[in-house]
């Protein structure tokens, strides 16, 4: 049976690839997604071990080799995970806790574009846990939520755009610059 949803930890995400990867129009489609985010990154490929294992191997456009999963750094693997998560599965409700660590901050606006592209239209509802404010530049006010604890160690959340007081810092700072200095 072809396993097409990551495991929470996602280390069967070779198994995974290889199953997306068994129809070559989703290949074609994972590398586009992928080559979008990555410029560099040319191909994406499973192997079969000897052992009958699965081993993911990216082709970068500098080179002709394919390099595999363990000499790939954690923000490329990272990525990988979150279009097949974004893309290929089929749950609506997706759940992505600090999507941007070990991301180069500028790829940060594409991502958050790429999900609400998908939220959009594929019609899945992404929640993300972040305390990185790049991710709060990017992402529109209106659907940030804020969780603090109170005195009392309970979780409270509130919406900051709503909050009439900070609506001209809002437009005047931005959301991550008041993110940054602990106001929200």
């Amino acid at each position: 049976m072809l396993k097409k949803e990551l495991e929470d930890n996602g280390r069967n995400i070779a198994i995974v690839l290889n199953s997306i990867f068994q129809d070559e129009k989703e290949r074609e489609k994972f590398n586009k997604f992928l080559n979008d985010l990555l410029p560099f990154a040319d191909d994406l490929s499973v192997d079969r071990m000897r052992d009958e294992s699965f081993i993911t191997c990216l082709k970068e456009s500098y080179t002709d080799y394919y390099f595999p999963a363990y000499l790939l750094s954690d923000g490329t693997i990272n990525i990988v995970a979150m279009i097949v998560i974004l893309f290929f599965e089929e749950k609506s409700v997706i759940i992505l806790e600090e999507p941007g660590r070990n991301l180069h901050p500028l790829l940060l606006s594409k991502i958050i574009n790429m999900m609400e592209d998908v939220s959009q239209e594929l019609n899945k509802q992404i929640i993300i846990t972040t305390h990185n404010p790049e991710i709060i530049r990017y992402t529109d006010p209106k659907k940030i939520i804020v969780i603090n604890r109170d005195e009392d160690g309970f979780s409270q959340m509130s919406k900051p755009f709503e909050k009439v007081e900070l609506k001209t810092f809002l437009k005047d700072i931005g959301m991550a610059d008041l993110f940054l200095e602990g106001i929200l």
